[in-house]
């Protein structure tokens, strides 16, 4: 049951920035394959001049094309700054603690033959991952908000209003 919309909080906005940005990867990534086969293709051709830079504009022209056509609800969400906001019922709460991959890995040179004992006693970083479940969805939050849902309560889900991006919880 949709409730009527409010306005980003400025974390909203940044998080909706995050997301947009990432969005910039993957017509780079076009762009700079295609001006590696111009690259190849000019050299392999003896040819330059205006070849090589009708095809290298070509190409920033469909990446940027690329990038404007999947980036256009974010641009929307960051002009616009609605949330649409949801409500549910909490169905569980789940805790897992997990430990930081690589947080104590044994570094192998001369010197830590002298420092064994202290490398010996260094314990992995603890990591506490929250999740309450609402509307057959899982939810990954904070403790703040994790302590304060019981099972069975309401809660107020926040998504972007074009890109439903999920930006937080709120308890009601």
């Amino acid at each position: 049951m949709p409730l009527p919309s409010a306005t980003m909080s400025e974390k909203e906005i940044k998080t909706v920035r995050h997301a947009y940005l990432w969005k910039l990867l993957p017509p780079a990534i076009l762009f700079l394959s295609l001006a590696l086969v111009i690259l190849i293709y000019t050299g392999l051709n003896h040819s330059s001049g205006l070849t090589t830079v009708l095809l290298t504009v070509s190409a920033f022209i469909a990446g940027s094309i690329f990038f404007f056509s999947t980036t256009r609800d974010y641009r929307l969400d960051l002009q616009l700054c609605k949330v649409s906001v949801q409500k549910a019922v909490v169905e569980a709460k789940k805790h897992k603690l997990d430990y930081e991959p690589g947080s104590v890995t044994v570094p192998v040179n001369l010197l830590s033959i002298i420092f064994i004992k202290k490398i010996a006693s260094r314990e992995m970083k603890e990591l506490h991952i929250y999740s309450i479940i609402a509307g057959g969805e899982t939810y990954y939050t904070d403790k703040i908000t994790f302590d304060k849902t019981e099972p069975g309560s309401a809660i107020l889900i926040r998504r972007a209003e074009n890109t439903k991006l999920f930006l937080g919880i709120e308890t009601i």
